[in-house]
């Protein structure tokens, strides 16, 4: 009511209604200031910053559109970080010419939140390229470096594209944690895609060195990247260091990943498909005879009827034909197709009877060679705690961030985007401190060990490392660790059975195996649960005992 008479002399008795218990009262009282579009109603706004939410206030001072800008514009350069970042991000949200000098005096922010927001914002408005591109090229923080490159892109401006062609070579020798160095690579990959200027950037890798070539690689391994280590191969002209690190990728992660990777740059057509299908060529190579001679044969696989049906679909699907127009028979494009495909799916029926083979003699060598287990010592009771250091805490403080956002439901279901989260968390924190601590000697390694075990929450230590690194299965296969996980799955406190259990989980083998099977018998139906989903998770990962087609 106040509001629809306007007026100074209303402006005082709105503001006193600020200061009302109910929030739904202040915050009709701050939309009724920012109707008023008067100067001293715009005067008080300005003086109530330091004690209301900002964002309240933002909302009224964004009603008076760019009449704003002379008070909040110098607010970019206050003491106060976070005052500055709440006065970038109201510029950004009006369009005036006269806001550019304002955002461009916070590209120089200390603050990594400032920068970002301020040089995305001038990038949608095609303002200050640059120094946006001075910035992208000198920035050190990931975040800043990520949010510019895609805002570039997004905005079409191709004079960005040396510049983050350079920063993509460069990754190979940056000194950054893998989690930012993997997060960099999408984002660059991503806006030189989006620009038209991929191509031309992966074909500069050429320059690399073997050393430096295959450590930018390994992030691409990381990430299972397939289709842009394809598009590696295919542009470097399948250079042996391209080709281990599709190796490396079926090495690591299994053929699943390799053969969807493969399938999608197939699906997206043109210069994608001609990658994967050159892959495929070197991954897949075809039989050779005692003589040297290339085994050929005209009889279609097994399997071929099925990949005829999926590769068809896919085909007809990339052109957009609707199924009832579509004509029987194959499209054109399948006969250029039919002879690789033919040949890959022959050797990878051979290489799957090789696998099965090769696991069956390494299983009776590694049975025969294995020492005696250790009988496991008695359980520790009123073992003291063990002293941790602050380090130690970092990753199980971040657990119980974003756990705490579950709330009430703490203990049900996590859901995907938190998981995520623990994910990340277990990978580039939880897994590097155990491989650190394990270089220290057996008794660190326990000490850390037993710590997460009485520390980390449930929800984190069930959460295995997306890529298990060959040391951490090395590890979980060493005497030291054996002893320590005997002693905790021998513990009479369930709960600490069941957080040894899931730190079994994170790279379970064939020593483990008699500790999996002993908790499946566990008196506590939670271990028991846990243990049917590590011995799940670990016979799925297992290379199949006989090979494709025949049975036992």
């Amino acid at each position: 009511m106040l509001a629809e008479r306007g007026g100074p002399e209303v402006v005082e008795p709105i503001l006193s209604q600020l200061s009302s218990p109910h929030p739904a009262q202040v915050q009709a009282a701050m939309e009724a200031i920012g109707s008023l579009r008067d100067e001293g109603a715009l005067a008080r706004l300005f003086s109530l910053v330091p004690f209301y939410p900002k964002e309240l206030i933002a909302e009224a001072l964004l009603s008076y559109g760019s009449g704003i800008i002379p008070q909040v514009g110098p607010l970019v350069t206050a003491d106060d970080p976070t005052l500055r970042a709440w006065a970038v991000d109201i510029l950004c949200q009006i369009e005036a010419p006269s806001v550019e000098v304002f955002l461009r005096e916070a590209l120089r922010d200390p603050q990594a939140l400032v920068r970002a927001a301020a040089g995305v914002a001038l990038a949608r408005r095609g303002q200050a390229t640059g120094e946006l591109l001075a910035l992208l090229r000198h920035e050190t923080e990931v975040s800043v470096k990520c949010a510019l490159a895609e805002a570039l892109a997004e905005a079409g401006r191709e004079e960005a594209s040396p510049v983050l062609g350079d920063a993509l070579l460069q990754l190979a020798d940056l000194r950054l944690p893998w989690d930012a160095r993997m997060r960099l690579w999408q984002s660059l990959v991503k806006a030189l895609e989006k620009l038209g200027s991929l191509e031309k950037a992966l074909k500069r890798l050429a320059s690399l060195s073997s050393a430096s070539l295959q450590r930018w690689l390994e992030i691409g391994i990381v990430l299972v990247d397939v289709d842009v280590l394809c598009l590696v191969l295919y542009y470097l002209g399948a250079r042996q260091e391209t080709v281990a690190a599709l190796e490396k990728v079926w090495q690591d992660y299994g053929q699943r990943p390799l053969s969807e990777g493969l399938e999608k740059g197939l699906a997206r057509g043109g210069v994608h498909r001609e990658a994967a299908l050159e892959a495929s060529k070197r991954l897949y190579p075809p039989a050779q005879a005692p003589g040297g001679e290339e085994l050929k044969t005209r009889a279609h696989p097994l399997e071929w009827k099925e990949m005829e049906t999926r590769l068809t679909e896919l085909l007809r699907g990339q052109k957009g034909e609707a199924r009832a127009a579509r004509a029987p028979g194959r499209p054109p494009e399948w006969k250029q197709m039919e002879a690789g495909l033919a040949e890959l799916s022959e050797a990878q029926k051979r290489w799957d009877e090789t696998e099965a083979a090769l696991a069956k003699l390494f299983q009776v060598e590694a049975r025969e060679m294995r020492a005696p287990p250790r009988k496991a010592p008695p359980p520790q009771a009123g073992r003291p705690s063990v002293p941790a250091p602050d380090d130690w805490e970092v990753g199980l403080l971040e657990a119980r961030q974003v756990l705490s956002q579950l709330g009430a439901e703490a203990g049900g279901r996590v859901p995907p985007g938190l998981a995520r989260q623990l994910l990340d968390i277990v990978s580039f924190r939880l897994v590097p401190q155990v491989l650190a601590a394990a270089k220290k000697g057996d008794e660190a390694l326990v000490a850390f060990l037993s710590h997460l075990v009485e520390a980390a929450p449930i929800q984190l230590l069930s959460v295995a490392p997306f890529r298990p690194e060959p040391a951490i299965k090395q590890l979980w296969a060493s005497d030291s660790f054996l002893s320590w996980a005997r002693t905790t799955m021998a513990s009479r406190d369930p709960e600490r059975r069941l957080r040894g259990l899931a730190l079994i989980g994170w790279a379970p083998g064939p020593g483990l195996s008699p500790l999996l099977l002993q908790a499946l018998q566990d008196a506590r139906p939670p271990v028991r649960l846990l243990a049917v989903n590590v011995l799940s998770a670990h016979l799925a990962r297992l290379p199949s005992a006989t090979a494709p087609g025949k049975s036992t």
